[in-house]
């Protein structure tokens, strides 16, 4: 099976330049822990998660300042041919519930452990 078989679309995305407040919102606003992050071509940079918006209880006030050095540039990305099998594996290795999926370096789709969840739901 291919990751494209399986992927959502279409997909929020935050701009790197956002502030975290914004990111928060945007998070809160859809219902969702994990969002692709895109430069200013629209580009994958990263993953942002939600526990990475929650200020530091120190008094950090990271509210207006941007989400470019949260963001998880290491995260890993699908390819919509990819195999899916290969990115459940990736997911496990990573510990991550949402995997963006790239087509020539921009969010095409995302992958979630849900969507994982619906196929071998539906499996026979």
């Amino acid at each position: 099976m291919r990751v494209r078989e399986v992927m959502s679309g279409p997909v929020l995305v935050v701009a790197v330049r956002s502030t975290v407040r914004d990111a928060a919102a945007a998070l809160a606003a859809h219902g969702l822990s994990d969002v692709p992050v895109v430069d200013e071509e629209d580009r994958f940079v990263g993953m942002l998660a939600e526990a990475d918006l929650v200020p530091d209880p120190s008094g950090d006030r990271r509210g207006t300042a941007a989400v470019e050095p949260l963001v998880r540039t290491n995260a890993p990305t699908a390819t919509p041919d990819g195999d899916l099998l290969g990115l459940v594996h990736r997911m496990r290795e990573a510990d991550v519930r949402v995997v963006p999926v790239l087509d020539g370096g921009r969010v095409a789709g995302i992958v979630t452990l849900a969507d994982l969840l619906r196929v071998l739901k539906d499996a026979r």
